[in-house]
């Protein structure tokens, strides 16, 4: 399963496996943020990244209400 909009704090995405043995990919690293844009290209699980050109958003460090 590959998913997004869950910032990683790492610049790589996250590889994780979970109980049921489903192998999840977390490609969200924050290219909105000044970060990378991610994509996993399978079967071989090469990550490909692109710096983002400038920050457009600030990251909100306020406690959820």
């Amino acid at each position: 399963m590959v998913y997004g909009h869950v910032l990683q704090t790492n610049p790589l995405p996250t590889f994780a496996e979970s109980v049921d043995g489903v192998r999840c990919v977390g490609i969200d690293t924050g290219c909105c943020f000044g970060g990378r844009l991610t994509a996993v290209v399978f079967p071989n699980l090469d990550v490909l990244q692109i710096a983002a050109k400038a920050t457009y958003d600030a990251i909100d460090q306020s406690e959820p209400d």
